[in-house]
């Protein structure tokens, strides 16, 4: 076994272990720490995390979209309309809420997937926009056009006898819920990651026409990476609609579909804890600089430019910079100490 398999050993070790570390201290954060607020921001950052990991999985076929935000509308008001108007259940409404997005991705992916991904960029951006007017102004007395889309319930209580009672107009209870969606989307991000067709969609990025060239059916693995985001987004903009219990399509603008792209470029996108630490990073200093209006895009607009620049593997890729960068002083310090000798 040479030094750099046990160095490689040591790094991923670290890495899993600093994933359960940070996983640890989030189970337990509400245990000690009970304002209200900080929850409150902390189930909204998990739901753009959940966005961002879908994202993710296409930007790594080598393309981006750019109405994200359109989709999370999509999710939102179907959750909504068959919990509040039908009376599903929340938990039945939720998957439904991400098959409706899954199933708009499809009927759009299959004829603009083909394009290049300057061209899907645009159409991405017309569809988000599209999908935002049609709530504004179409089937108003459905969708409630200007006034928003009001009073979607919360998910049902959860009871089980003697034991436990989980009930949803607690912040506390919404914080673990999000946590727990989160934690389901990553671990099937990594089951993907880890099958032949994570495999092949990391191929489609480094060497798409070599993947067509022999015979990869490109465009299937490119509508699954889509429709799985937008699954993705369609359940968290569920989870959003039920928890802020109102919609309006003003909340599902290009600015949120720019943002959801800078949390994976700015985390990197090589891993699927990349994301979701953009998310963290763009989120804190939005919090840390609140009340200062557009200076908070234009904060995350500069950092994701910065990492672009010099970190274009995105702060995600800074162990391995670390770790490429310690092992080369070994090397130099070993031939230096032979060359001595």
């Amino acid at each position: 076994m040479t030094d750099r398999t046990v160095s490689t050993g040591l790094w991923d070790r670290l890495t899993w272990w600093s994933v359960a570390l940070v996983f640890l201290f989030f189970l337990t954060l509400p245990l000690w720490f009970h304002e209200e607020y900080y929850l409150h921001a902390l189930v909204n950052v998990f739901i753009h995390s959940m966005v961002a990991i879908g994202l993710r999985l296409l930007w790594r076929t080598g393309l981006v979209s750019f109405g994200t935000a359109g989709f999370i509308a999509i999710g939102g008001y179907a959750a909504g309309l068959l919990s509040r108007d039908l009376g599903i259940s929340f938990w039945l409404s939720l998957p439904l809420g991400g098959c409706a997005a899954a199933v708009f991705a499809v009927a759009i992916g299959i004829p603009t997937l083909r394009l290049k991904s300057s061209y899907f960029f645009l159409i991405s951006w017309a569809t988000g926009e599209i999908i935002r007017l049609s709530f504004l102004y179409l089937f108003i007395p459905v969708f409630g056009g200007w006034q928003g889309f009001r009073k979607i319930p919360p998910p049902d209580t959860i009871i089980i006898p003697g034991i436990l009672l989980i009930d949803f107009s607690q912040k506390v209870h919404w914080y673990y819920l999000a946590l727990f969606l989160l934690c389901v989307s990553a671990f099937i991000m990594l089951r993907i990651d880890y099958s032949r067709i994570g495999t092949t969609i990391g191929a489609l990025f480094d060497a798409p026409d070599l993947c067509e060239a022999v015979g990869v059916p490109t465009m299937a693995y490119r509508v699954f990476a889509f429709a799985t985001a937008c699954f993705m987004a369609g359940v968290a903009g569920a989870v959003y609609g039920s928890f802020n219990t109102f919609l309006h399509p003003e909340s599902f603008t290009i600015i949120q579909s720019i943002e959801t792209v800078s949390y994976v470029i700015i985390g990197g996108a090589s891993t699927v804890w990349g994301p979701i630490l953009g998310v963290f990073v763009v989120k804190g200093i939005a919090m840390s600089v609140r009340g200062i209006g557009a200076y908070e895009i234009i904060l995350a607009g500069a950092l994701m430019i910065l990492v672009m620049i010099f970190i274009p593997e995105g702060l995600s890729g800074l162990p391995r910079r670390i770790r490429r960068y310690v092992t080369r002083r070994r090397v130099k310090e070993s031939m230096e100490s032979q060359h001595g000798d």
